[in-house]
């Protein structure tokens, strides 16, 4: 559904409320708002749909308020349980994001007992499966 599409909807709060920089490459036209200015934005007049603006805005205002750490002072299951108390974020979508923060064992499939024998990789695993 090219609606829900994340990456174009992340375009859409960066154009909308982040901060406009002159010859970036690759078509990009601004930096990504703070969490602060996303967690006060009014993103369904950004485009977001309800569900998804909801859940970003509880995304930033976790991070705002010291709720979800992304500074990687916390560790994979206390990352995780902080990002799935978002309405919104199940544990698949937590692993997700912490595996594109730079945690090397996270591993979003329900089956993560079947890749204890990649620890403490999964993460490399579930990318190379094209799943993260």
């Amino acid at each position: 559904r090219h609606h829900a599409d994340p990456q174009r909807l992340m375009g859409l709060l960066a154009k909308r409320f982040g901060t406009p920089v002159p010859g970036l490459p690759h078509g990009l036209s601004h930096a990504f708002p703070d969490a602060e200015t996303v967690a006060d934005a009014d993103l369904r007049a950004a485009g977001l749909p309800v569900k998804v603006a909801a859940t970003v805005a509880g995304f930033a205002a976790a991070v705002v308020d010291g709720g979800i750490r992304l500074d990687g002072s916390v560790g994979l299951d206390v990352l995780v349980a902080a990002l799935t108390c978002v309405t919104g974020i199940d544990a698949a979508t937590a692993q997700r994001v912490a595996i594109r923060l730079g945690e090397r064992d996270a591993y979003p499939l329900p089956d993560a007992a079947a890749a204890e024998g990649w620890r403490p990789w999964r993460a490399l695993a579930a990318t190379h499966l094209n799943v993260s």
